[in-house]
Parts: structure tokens; C-alpha cells; sequence
């Protein structure tokens, strides 16, 4: 019998005879041998022209675009040249152009491929060449795309516009014409020659070497933006701000802002607003010509503010503003009342809308009660004062008469004292997740007023402290600690021990890595509270200015309502606003009835598109109220809905084949936008 071993040896010495064969005979193969085994390398080698079958597409004042095929990569691409009329002082502009460009990487931002000079000298670029059309185009047809669908551009407008701002630069030319737009949901924004580095350190950016060009490339930008930033007078009218008509005043992130303000009119009304510079009509009689809506007329005023500093402080706000219009919510540039807020709430809860009406009548005759019993006690007060006057001579009657009187004062004060804190407690639970910064701030005012009725109100003493805590602000609420005794409040007091220097207000916020840090320290500490941290979230998403980094603070959040999950599957891209989040165990998006809101965690935080990869079944309600427009869920179990779902973004279902009904699921999401289920493989 053949030994196995001496099998192995002879295979393993027969393989490299046959390799070393192969080896020399490949090495003396010709260049037309070389040629028949790798055809594509040597097509790439070959000398000619890389770009051919050019054919012009757009012209504009200094330079053409061509349609171009890129015979290297296969491709057919966008090629921007200089005019032939165009002189040399035009071609340093043109390649900034092109330099700052691929600075930004961004899904909403077109991607510049190479850049070079063409035969006779001028400078040349080459750019993704999609893009059916141009929102001027699509604004200028008669067959107008639904109003959800438009804000929805301008929604991606924006995310390009705010990348662009992390990152240092502004456009400074917003308009129709230089966003191409496509039949698939595409959006890029185009022609940034007049982009300039407003912040050369990169302010906003973790890494702005990693994108910015090198530091004397930058320096050469930097010294062609200030000529633009505070001198020469460039743009487009309709969609200027006042800022860039005056020569010598400073432009920023704010005038990209009053361009999409401008944007936002041009897409509800057809046309750009006569506001900025030129100006010809008053914005405010121009608006209300076009009817535009209460909610997006505010928008559109604040965006367009004659001075910067009275427009949004950031595109993530104003983005924050369409959002809400969208789900149906009131925007925080209008102002809201409370009829106008109850109408709001009527149209997104037609449902439940005749139990709500109920509720606020109730509040609404505790309120009117307790204004009759104020006006009752200084009644009461006047006739004893008029009692004693009359009584003078009957001393002993009179203090009997005093006592008995004040008595009952006192008893009166301590009742409505506790109906003062009574009601703090309802307008904290009504307001805190649709309008917190108004309804914190109106309940405090309640229980302010209880304890001036009746300083020993334990009622009161209890609001103050828990409100407090919803706003951070635990150096304080620790200062006049509650009654030690109710289950609830022993457990505040030992999540508000957990970080007793905090003393945040509406004006001063964390950062994101200390309220992410207090959230975990929360966690282990074992108090599960999730009502309480959902609602310190809320108030300081709608407290703060500036988000950076804002993700670390849900996963947090995330991670305490579900101990067991590990975090390293949370995963999210703020460039592209993507999140895969990943888990072994069930997982609650949703905090467990009793005091939360019953809407999805996740929706704090921008998300264009969500992946989820989950071993039970899953049930859609659990993201209800997030604003997303592709969820992924081909690795969760099955998928269903147990109630109706507020998704109001939503585009894309990714699932598997026979996951899920994909007709039954459509019938259970409420989304303003046609939403389209996809079984395939990508």
C-alpha cells in the first residue's frame, strides 16, 4: 500500500515543476502574447487622447460643459473648460473651483474625477455627468412634483449646503440652476466657482486636513476668497443676500442660509422673492401675494432676514424647521400659540383628537377654578380686614372671629397651592416632548407660584425638582432636595448625585460627550428610569444650537434603555446621515409605556437611511415618529406592524423574500412620499 505522506511529497514537487514552467514560459512571451493574455492593460496604455466624443451641454459666462467619454474608465462623464474667450485671469478662479469641490464629499455634492489642461492650454475638469434636469426646470414645468417631494430637495440641499459649512466653506451662489436633480430622488449641488473657505481652520470639522486641500493650496484659496468675501459684488439676483450687494461686508454660513430661504420660496411659488439685493417689493407684501403656508411663510422670513444674525444660526436649524412642517408640527421660527398648536394636533391625531379636546377642557376649567379661588381669597381677605375695623371694642369676639378667619385663609392657600402643583405636573407631561422649552419654562412659573402660596408645599417642592432635573440643572434641584420617602424621587435624587456641578440652563448646554458620559454613568448606576433620560433629550435637543457629534448621545440613550445591547453596534455617518445598528438580544427603540413618549429614539438624530440587523421579528411601530427615507431591515426576523406608523420620509423598504407582506406594511405607514418595497439582492 502507498504511503499518504510520500503521495503528499511527489503531488507538492510535481505543482512547482509545473509553476516554474509556467513562470519561464510567460517571461518570454512577445508584447502580442502579453497583449492576447491582458487586452484591457494594454488598452490603457496606449497613447491618445483620454477624453473623445465631446458634445457641449451648457455654457456659461467664463466656461462650457461638455459631455465626455472618459476611454480609460469606460464611462461617460461632465467635462467643464474654460472659454476659448476666457483670459488667463479667469483659469486660477476655475481651478479653485475644482479644488474646493473635491474637498467635499458629500451624496448631495457633485464628485470631481480629474483635473487638467487641455492641448491648447486652458484648464479643464471632470464631474459625475448625472442628473436629468435642473430644479429650474422641474420648477419651470407644468407638471409641478408634490409639495412633500419638493421640500424634500430642498431638504438634501441643505444637508449638502450644512456639510459643506463643517468643512469651512461657503457657495455663495444657491440657486435653481445649479442643483441638478433626477427622476430616482437624486440631488446634487453644483457650480460652487463662487465657494469660498470662510473659516481656514476648519471650524466645524474633526479633521479638516483629511478634507480640506493641502496648506498651500488652501493659502492661494484663501487669498482669491478674501477678494470675494469682502470685495467685488458677485451672485445671482433673487437669491443675494442684502450682504453680498454692499461691497466690503463680510458674507458666512448665513448668506448660504437666505439662499435657501430664496430656494424655499422659488419652490412653493415658482418664482424668487423680491427680497436681498436687488430689492424691489417688500418681502412680506411679495410673500403674502403667493399665499404661502403659515409654517413655511415663517421659515422663509426667518431664513431671509435682512441681517444675519436674525436668520437661522445654522442649516441643521432651519433643516430642523422643514422637518417639523413636514410631520406636522408647529416650526419654532413661527411662534406657535396654543390655537394654533391645537390645530396642529388635531390634523395629526384625528384619532384620538375628540380624547385630547377632553383633556384640554379639563385643564382649561382647572385653570379658570383656580383663578376663582385667587379672586375668592382676596375676597375673603377684604371682608376680614372689614370685620376687624368694625370690631375694634369687641376684643375677645374679634380674635376669636380673626382666628377662625385666618384658619380658613391658610387652608384655602395650602388647597390651591396643591392645584398649582397639581397643574405644573400636567403642563411638564403635555409639553415636554412637543414643545419643551415653553412648557418646562410655563410649569416652573406654576410651581414658583405654589410656594409662594404655601412655602411648605411638598407638591411644589417635588415639581421644582424634577423640572430641574429635565433641564440638567442638578446643583440647584440638590439645594432644596424633596421629602426623602417616594420611590420616584429617591431614584432622581441618586441619578441627580451622579453629576452634582451640573447647572445647565436653556442658553448653556453640554457638550455632547458630557451629557453621552452622564448617560452611561445613569446606566450603571442601575436606577432604569428611560422616561426621565428621554425626556432630558428632548428638552436639550430643542435647548441647544449646534448638534456635532450628537449620535454619541443617542447610542447612550439607546444603551441605557437596553442594558444588555452591546454599543459597537451603533454605527452612523453623519457625511451621508447613514445608521446600521446591529444587536444579538431584542431591542427596545421605543421606551416602555409610562411616562415616555411612545416614538422612536432614533428620532433626535438626522437619518437619510437606517439598517437594522435584529434576530427576532420586528415590529415597525418601534420607529413611529422618525423622519427616514430607507430603512434596511433583509436582517431582522420577520416584519410587521402593530399599529399604524408615522413615517412621514419614508421612500425605500429593503426586505427578503418572504420576509413580509410589502402591500399589508404600505396600508400601516403614514409617509408623504410613495413608498416602494424592494425584495432584490443589493
Amino acid at each position: 500500500m502507498t504511503d499518504p505522506v510520500d503521495t503528499h511529497a511527489a503531488s507538492g514537487a510535481m505543482l512547482q515543476r509545473w509553476l516554474r514552467h509556467a513562470y519561464e514560459e510567460a517571461s518570454q512571451l512577445d508584447a502580442p502574447g502579453l497583449e492576447a493574455i491582458c487586452p484591457s492593460c494594454f488598452e490603457i496604455a496606449e497613447s491618445g487622447p483620454r477624453y473623445n466624443q465631446q458634445e457641449m451641454i451648457g455654457r456659461g459666462a467664463t466656461k462650457e460643459v461638455y459631455r465626455a467619454y472618459d476611454t480609460r474608465m469606460k464611462r461617460w462623464v461632465a467635462m467643464a473648460v474654460v472659454r476659448e474667450d476666457s483670459g488667463p485671469e479667469i483659469y486660477d478662479r476655475f481651478v479653485h473651483e475644482a479644488w474646493l469641490t473635491s474637498a467635499l464629499s458629500h451624496p448631495n455634492i457633485i464628485a470631481i474625477h480629474d483635473l487638467g489642461l487641455s492641448p491648447d492650454g486652458r484648464p479643464f475638469f471632470t464631474m459625475d455627468l448625472k442628473g436629468s434636469t435642473t430644479l429650474a426646470k422641474v420648477l419651470e414645468s407644468p407638471d409641478r412634483i408634490p409639495l412633500p417631494e419638493r421640500l424634500g430637495i430642498l431638504s438634501k440641499i441643505g444637508d449638502a449646503v450644512a456639510h459643506a459649512h463643517s468643512r469651512g466653506i461657503v457657495h455663495l451662489d444657491l440657486k435653481p440652476e445649479n442643483i441638478q436633480v433626477d427622476d430616482f430622488g437624486g440631488v446634487l449641488v453644483c457650480d460652487w466657482g463662487l465657494g469660498r473657505i470662510v473659516d481656514a481652520n476648519g471650524a466645524g470639522s474633526a479633521d479638516p486636513a483629511a478634507a480640506l486641500p493641502s496648506p498651500d493650496v488652501l493659502r492661494l484659496v484663501g487669498e482669491y476668497d478674501n477678494e470675494s468675501l469682502h470685495g467685488e459684488i458677485r451672485g445671482t439676483p433673487g437669491y443675494m443676500a442684502p450682504e453680498q450687494g454692499e461691497s466690503g461686508r463680510a458674507k458666512d454660513h448665513r448668506t448660504d442660509i437666505f439662499a435657501l430661504g430664496c430656494l424655499l420660496h422659488a419652490i412653493l411659488a415658482g418664482r424668487p422673492p423680491s427680497v436681498g439685493y436687488p430689492a424691489s417689493v417688500p418681502p412680506r407684501r411679495h410673500a403674502a401675494d403667493c399665499a404661502l403656508p403659515v409654517g413655511l411663510e415663517a421659515i422663509f422670513y426667518k431664513a431671509t432676514a435682512p441681517l444675519p444674525g436674525d436668520r437661522y444660526a445654522s442649516v441643521l436649524e432651519m433643516r430642523r424647521d422643514l422637518t417639523a412642517y413636514v410631520g406636522g408640527y408647529s416650526t419654532a421660527a413661527e411662534q406657535a400659540g396654543f390655537f394654533r398648536e391645537a390645530r396642529l394636533f388635531l390634523r395629526r391625531n384625528r384619532a384620538a383628537a375628540a380624547v385630547s379636546l377632553l383633556g384640554t377642557v379639563a385643564v382649561t376649567v382647572v385653570s379658570v377654578l383656580l383663578v376663582q379661588k385667587l379672586d375668592q381669597q382676596r375676597q375673603l381677605a377684604s371682608s376680614a380686614r372689614a370685620k376687624a375695623a368694625r370690631l375694634t371694642e369687641r376684643t375677645g369676639e374679634l380674635e376669636t372671629l380673626y382666628q377662625t378667619q385666618s384658619s380658613e385663609i391658610l387652608e384655602r392657600s395650602r388647597k390651591t397651592a396643591s392645584d398649582f402643583a397639581q397643574s405644573a405636573n400636567t403642563l411638564k407631561n403635555l409639553g415636554i416632548f412637543t414643545k419643551p422649552l415653553d412648557g418646562i419654562r410655563e410649569a416652573m412659573q406654576l410651581a414658583d407660584t405654589a410656594l409662594t402660596l404655601d412655602p411648605e408645599c411638598a407638591g411644589a417642592r417635588l415639581e421644582l425638582f424634577d423640572l430641574r432635573c429635565h433641564t440638567l440643572d442638578f446643583k440647584t434641584a440638590l439645594s432644596a432636595p424633596p421629602v426623602a420617602g417616594n420611590p420616584l424621587y429617591d431614584d432622581y435624587l441618586k441619578i441627580a448625585a451622579l453629576a452634582p456641578d451640573f447647572s445647565f440652563s436653556r442658553a448653556s448646554r453640554p457638550t455632547s460627550r458630557e451629557l453621552a458620559g452622564f448617560l452611561r454613568r445613569a446606566a450603571a448606576v442601575g436606577v432604569r428610569r428611560a422616561p426621565l433620560m428621554e425626556r432630558i433629550v428632548s428638552y436639550d435637543v430643542a435647548a441647544r444650537r449646534e448638534a456635532e457629534d450628537y449620535h454619541e448621545v443617542i447610542r447612550a440613550l439607546l444603551a441605557y434603555v437596553n442594558p444588555e445591547w452591546d454599543e459597537a453596534g451603533f454605527r452612523y455617518d453623519p457625511a451621508d446621515q447613514s445608521l446600521e445598528i446591529t444587536s444579538a438580544v431584542p431591542l427596545r427603540l421605543v421606551v416602555p409605556p409610562g411616562g415616555g413618549s411612545g416614538k422612536c429614539l432614533l428620532r433626535f438624530l438626522p437619518i437619510h437611511s437606517l439598517e437594522l440587523e435584529m434576530p427576532e421579528a420586528f415590529n415597525l411601530y418601534q420607529l413611529n415618529g422618525m423622519f427616514v427615507e430607507t430603512l434596511d431591515l433583509r436582517k431582522c426576523g420577520s416584519v410587521h406592524a402593530s399599529e399604524f406608523t408615522l413615517l412621514p420620509g419614508l421612500r425605500l423598504i429593503r426586505l427578503r423574500p418572504g420576509q413580509a407582506d410589502g402591500e399589508a406594511l404600505k396600508h400601516r405607514i403614514g409617509s408623504s412620499a410613495s413608498i416602494r418595497i424592494s425584495t432584490e439582492g443589493d
